[in-house]
Parts: structure tokens; C-alpha cells; sequence
């Protein structure tokens, strides 16, 4: 059985301009913006990831790194009450201050790779991961890239602070978009830095 270098090629070009022709008509980010404001109200935007020890826990599975398209992101303050996140919005610098809020970001995440994963989800970031992610968004500036405008490799690293159990530090990367790539004399369409 041959491989058709030439139909794996064409799907990655498709999936690229997909990504770099996305854009969203004024209403829909209306409706989006809506949407959002009701989901956490309501408490929650839909399936989430987590990273753990273990990996980024998708539904039932465990995977170390993941292949992602950025579809959007929330910046917000927080603070945790037991375990409860209390996201406050828009506090001024001496709420900031007395309260002791932190930084964090909910992305909205389509994964793309691996296929066991692939599904759109939410991915709440720490503090520590959203600073990971601040950078990322720098680095892709220099660039000239957007996040939504880009593949990303979602890792993770354990971190220990002084206090507390090891977290998981979300890490991101960006991966160019490649010609088919042979893998032990298999010919894929997947960015090498996606594949394990």
C-alpha cells in the first residue's frame, strides 16, 4: 500500500489556511461575548482539561503534550475560597491588593492532536501558567503572529514551591506548519513537535 504524500499535503494546507483566513463577524462576538458572561454565571464554559501529574486530562484519557488550535481566551483576576475560584472582575489596584488577587486566563482550546483528544475545551491556568502564557503571547508578537493564528504544543512540567503539592506548569510552543514529515517509514501530516 502506497502512502499519497500529495492528499496528506493538501490536508495540511487546508487545516493552515483554515486557521489563518479565521475570523469572527462583529454579531458572532456578540453572541459569543454573551454566551461566555451566561456559561460562568451558570458555572463553567463547557469540558475542561487539567493537567495533572499524570498528563492533560482529556475526558477519561491522560496525554503529555498536546496539539492545539487557540480559539479564544478570558484574562481575570481570582482568589480561592476553600475550593471555590472567585473570579472578580475588573477590581481596582487596591481590591487587587487587599484581597491578594492573582492572575489567570481561561483558553478556549481546539485540539487537534492526538486524535483520542480531539474535541474543543477549556483550560483554566494558574497563575504560574498564566505568566507561561503571557510570554507565549509576546514571543508569537515578535513574530508577527496572533495565538489564533497559530499552531501551539500545550506541555507541562511538575513545579514544586515551597509550599503545597507539585502543580503542573502549562508550557506552550509554537509549531510552523510542515510538509509531510516520514515517521518510521510512515508518512503523516502531523507538525514533528506534536508527534511522541
Amino acid at each position: 500500500m502506497s502512502l499519497d504524500l500529495q492528499s496528506i499535503q493538501n490536508r495540511v494546507t487546508e487545516l493552515q489556511s483554515m486557521i489563518q483566513e479565521f475570523e469572527v463577524p462583529e454579531e458572532m462576538l456578540k453572541e459569543l461575548k454573551e454566551m461566555r458572561t451566561e456559561a460562568s454565571e451558570e458555572g463553567g464554559t463547557g469540558a475542561f482539561i487539567a493537567p495533572t501529574a499524570e498528563g492533560f486530562k482529556v475526558g477519561e484519557g491522560y496525554f503529555p503534550k498536546l496539539g492545539v488550535h487557540l480559539r479564544g481566551w478570558k484574562k481575570y483576576w481570582h482568589k480561592w475560597n476553600g475550593n471555590k475560584k472567585e473570579i472578580i472582575e475588573n477590581p481596582t489596584p487596591k481590591e487587587i491588593e487587599k484581597k491578594k488577587l492573582k492572575r489567570g486566563c481561561d483558553l478556549q482550546l481546539q485540539v487537534l492532536e492526538p486524535a483520542e483528544a480531539v474535541g474543543t475545551y477549556t483550560l483554566s491556568l494558574a497563575p504560574t501558567s498564566y505568566y507561561n502564557w503571557r510570554n507565549y503571547v509576546d514571543s508569537l508578537g515578535n513574530m508577527g503572529l496572533e495565538p489564533h493564528k497559530a499552531l501551539t504544543v500545550l506541555s507541562f512540567r511538575m513545579k514544586q514551591y515551597k509550599e503545597g503539592n507539585p502543580v503542573a506548569l502549562v508550557q506552550f510552543r509554537y509549531t510552523p506548519f510542515n510538509s509531510p514529515e516520514t515517521v518510521k517509514a510512515e508518512a503523516t501530516g502531523t507538525p514533528p513537535e506534536w508527534q511522541s
